[in-house]
Parts: C-alpha cells; structure tokens; sequence
C-alpha cells in the first residue's frame, strides 16, 4: 500500500513580500520617477487633514498648507531618529473616508469648530508630481515652497513670504510604514495600508525615520507630504514655518476639495463657516466647496456621523470647573 495516500499533504506557507532596506515600499511612494504595473492601485482616492475651522479658513484664503519639522511630530520616538529637525518637514494626512474618532479628538482637539478638510487624491498626487519634477529658475515659474515668518503676534505672515529654491530639497508623498517591535533590528513586520510586509534593514535609521512610525500608530493610516533639505541649516533662523503652495492662483481645478463639520460643531462654528462662504473671490477657486457651504446649516452630508453621540471625559484635571461634568461645553452641550 502506497503509504503517501495517507499523508496530509503539506501546505506551502505563502512569504510575505519583501523589502529590502529601501525607504519605503515604491508602491506606496509619489515622487520623481514614474511608476509601474500594480504600484499604481496602492495611490489614495482621498487625503483627510483633520484640523478645526480657522486653520481650513488660513489654508483656503492664503492657498498655503503649513508644514512642521520633527520636533513638532506626536511620536517622540519618530522624532528621536529623524535626527537633524531642520532637515526634515511634513505635512500630514490620514487616508480613506471613513472618520477616525481618535483623530478628531487628537486633532480636532474636541474643539467646536472641529473640521476635517479633504483634498482629492489626483489633485495632490499631481501637485507632489510636479513639485517634484520641477526645474528652479524659469521665469514666471510657480514656487512650491516658500518660508513664511510670524508676525509680532506670532501668526503667519504671508505677505512677507519668501519663495525657497528647488535645488535645495526634494520633496514626496509617502505612506507612513508602520513596525512591529519584535524580532530583530534588521528583520521586522512591517505594515503599510493594512497589508503585511518582511522588512529587512534597520527601520531606525535616520534616513528613513520620518516615515516609519510604532504599530502603535496604526490607526492613523497616515501619509505625508515630507520636504527634506539637502543640508542641515538650510532653513531660515527667525520664527516662522515652511508652507506649501498648495492652491495656487494659476492652478486650473481646485474642485476637488472638501469639508466635514466635526463631532461638537454648533450654531456658532456654523456662522463662522457663512462667513467663508461670503468671500466671493475665494469661493470663485473651490465651487464644489462653495455649494458645500451654502447648503451646510441644513445638509447632512457635512456633518460628522458622530455628532451628539461622543462623550469623551476631557478634562484632565480636577481644578478644571467640568471634570467628569455632563454639561461641558466641549462635549457640544447647549447646540
């Protein structure tokens, strides 16, 4: 009797992909050099910036997304091996429509006037295409990246901006990869959009620091806009932040951008956001968001799903006049 008819046949355990040393998965990177094949699916149909209505008002009116260097990242482990904090500066997305609670509150700072602003895939994979590609010097060019100062009460001063030369950074968006802490220090799981990868190298490297983050983070689903400077000391000495020209006049289609009002908004945040709906030259830029306005006292659609029904003990201390009280203001009590 053939006794391998009554073996249980082996099942082949199927590797994970591998990644060997490099930055990142190239699937999941937008910079210079086109891509090929499959790495096309892995680009977003959405980025989500979750923020509150004044810093959506600065950004839409100036057409400037502001950017922070490592030392401003909430992973004090990230920023540890980043090393050199005038190197590197990002801006940062979540991906995917689905709202994140944890965002809104870490975020959104359980603020009234909580937003979330969604810019359309194609429009900023186009715009890091092009500020990458971009050549310095040409006459009438548009400048990607500009050094804004503060003023005396230390906002950003736009009409004191100065434009950055391309030849000094480079600058991409990336998928935030994020590892798992166990086996060994050149040989982790890794995971990028929810799928598993075996990364071989040491992912606490300097140079490829501010795009690796703890698992811990996961939820996140993070990517980032990361300009970094080919030297140290390239950025300017007096307060201020770096900005990307993210909406600029002479861009052709900024339609594809977005609201959602967050958890605690209230009738207040609501005649803020009128307001914004007023100024006809900018809406002039953004129609779909110029309809989105009008109809946002009465539509649904901009509202968060979760509004009325976050209950979040936020207060920290005891000294605080609402520690553990039902009627904090920030909890949307009084809409």
């Amino acid at each position: 009797m053939d006794k391998s008819a009554n073996t249980t046949p082996r099942r082949n355990k199927s590797s994970l992909p591998r990644v060997d040393g490099r930055m990142v998965p190239d699937c999941i990177r937008i910079a210079p050099k086109p891509h090929t094949g499959k790495c096309l699916s892995k680009v977003h149909r959405q980025y989500m910036h979750y923020t509150n209505l004044d810093a959506v008002c600065g950004i839409l009116e100036s057409g400037f997304l502001l950017l922070s260097n490592n030392d401003d990242v909430n992973d004090k482990g990230e920023a540890r091996i980043c090393g050199a904090s005038e190197k590197y500066w990002m801006a940062c997305f979540s991906t995917g429509t689905d709202e994140r609670v944890a965002l809104w509150a870490l975020y959104g700072k359980c603020r009234l006037d909580a937003m979330r602003l969604q810019i359309g895939g194609g429009y900023l994979q186009q715009w890091v295409r092009n500020a990458a590609r971009r050549s310095n010097g040409k006459p009438g060019q548009i400048h990607d990246l500009y050094w804004i100062p503060d003023d005396p009460g230390g906002r950003p001063d736009f009409s004191a901006k100065e434009p950055v030369s391309a030849n000094l950074y480079t600058i991409e968006l990336v998928d935030v990869m994020y590892f798992s802490p166990g086996r060994t220090k050149e040989r982790r799981i890794v995971w990028v959009n929810d799928n598993k990868y075996m990364f071989y190298g040491d992912v606490q490297k300097p140079d490829i620091g501010c795009f690796v983050k703890n698992v811990g983070w996961q939820y996140e689903k993070e990517s980032r806009i990361v300009v970094r400077f080919k030297e140290a000391g390239s950025h300017h000495s007096e307060n201020g932040r770096y900005g990307l020209n993210l909406f600029p006049d002479e861009a052709e289609n900024n339609d594809d951008v977005d609201i959602l009002k967050g958890p605690w908004w209230n009738s207040d945040s609501d005649r803020k956001l009128k307001l914004l709906g007023n100024k006809q030259k900018l809406m002039m830029k953004f129609p779909k968001l110029k309809q989105r306005i009008e109809n946002a006292g009465v539509s649904k659609d901009a509202e968060s799903i979760h509004t009325g029904r976050i209950n979040f003990n936020l207060c920290f201390t005891r000294d605080c006049p609402y520690y553990r009280a039902k009627d904090c203001p920030k909890n949307g009590a009084g809409k």
